[in-house]
């Protein structure tokens, strides 16, 4: 018997993945939304309010841009480094990952050097990442 443990939107919160006890599984599946994107949310939430009050919005620059990347790269590489020191450990993107096409396209538009998610965690060892398809017969 294989003991799963699956583990939803975990967005960077290590402190509360230390509650569980992955000792007791052999495979952990996570399914997306691994990093802590409230950086992003926070901004875009903060903006949505000035608008309501009839102020300009906010502009968000490549400051902005890296430090909201940066949050989620982070704390996305340290719940896969934290998970996979226990048992293989599997994933599907969530909203809040990118995929190194979208990253090397935002380096190059906005001139920034942001690190490639894919390409670390394939060099991460007992980490994989699932596939998305849509399958139909």
């Amino acid at each position: 018997m294989v003991r799963v443990l699956a583990l939803g939107d975990p967005h960077g919160r290590i402190d509360r993945l230390k509650k569980i006890p992955f000792s007791k599984a052999d495979l952990i599946l996570i399914t997306g939304d691994l990093g802590d994107a409230s950086f992003a949310r926070d901004f875009y939430f903060k903006n949505v309010e000035r608008e309501k009050n009839g102020l300009d919005k906010l502009e968000y620059g490549n400051k902005e841009r890296k430090e909201a990347y940066m949050q989620i790269y982070n704390s996305s590489m340290a719940v896969l480094k934290y998970c996979s020191r226990f048992a293989p450990t599997y994933f599907i993107f969530g909203n809040v990952e990118s995929k190194d096409a979208e990253v090397i396209s935002d380096n190059k538009k906005y001139g920034l050097k942001l690190p490639l998610f894919v390409s670390n965690v394939n060099k991460l060892r007992n980490v994989t990442i699932i596939k998305q398809e849509i399958l139909m017969d």
